[in-house]
């Protein structure tokens, strides 16, 4: 466990006015970051979250807000909630050395997104080939903000099932 966790346990909950739920981006097994090998995730310096093995090809917005972030390599994108929550969303460990091959942009910088909405397409049968690491972080990069964050399912739907509750 981090210095930096934010995991809270059900049974624990602190006092918070109210959640917020964060729809998973991607289809598939969950696992704590600490699954990651690197560090920046592990330690979680990019904020609490979780890692996701893709099942899937698509990634899509795990809330409504905006998409803040979106390089043309379109292995990450950062979202911005309408309550300020930026979530951060890494597709393996150095997909950038993929070069955008395998990736597909389907938003663009700057663009309202409702949750549900396809926001890249990926080859995954490429991502595991290609990448050591294959396990997409989903990080809430100012989740020093909240008052916790709880896990919510081990198996995902993308954009159906709820992946983290962020406590406010």
């Amino acid at each position: 466990m981090s210095l930096f966790t934010r995991l809270v346990e059900p049974d624990a909950l602190p006092e918070h006015k109210s959640q917020i739920e964060l729809l998973s981006p991607i289809s598939g097994k969950v696992h704590p970051l600490e699954a990651l090998t690197h560090p920046a995730y592990s330690q979680r310096l990019f904020g609490e979250g979780a890692a996701i093995e893709p099942s899937g090809h698509q990634l899509v917005a795990p809330f409504d807000g905006k998409v803040i972030y979106l390089p043309t390599l379109a292995n990450q994108v950062i979202f911005k909630s309408k309550y300020g929550v930026e979530v951060r969303v890494q597709m393996g460990m150095d997909s950038d050395k993929m070069m955008a091959e395998g990736f597909k942009r389907c938003s663009v910088e700057g663009e309202t997104v409702k949750a549900g909405q396809t926001v890249i397409e990926f080859d995954l049968l490429k991502l595991k080939r290609k990448l050591s690491c294959h396990l997409c972080p989903v990080t809430i990069l100012n989740s020093d903000k909240l008052k916790g964050v709880l896990l919510g399912n081990r198996q995902v739907m993308a954009g159906k099932d709820v992946l983290l509750k962020m406590l406010i």
